[in-house]
C-alpha cells in the first residue's frame, strides 16, 4: 500500500541542498520516490 507523505522544509534555496535531501530520502529503504523542489 502506497502512502504519500507532504514535508514543508524552510531554507532550501540551494540547488546542492535540494538534491542532498531528495538524495537522503531515496537512500531509505521505506521512501520508493522523492520530490523536492
Amino acid at each position: 500500500m502506497s502512502q504519500t507523505i507532504d514535508l514543508t522544509l524552510d531554507g532550501l534555496s540551494c540547488g546542492h541542498c535540494v538534491k542532498r535531501v531528495k538524495e537522503s530520502l531515496e537512500q531509505r529503504p521505506d521512501v520508493e520516490q522523492a520530490d523536492v523542489s
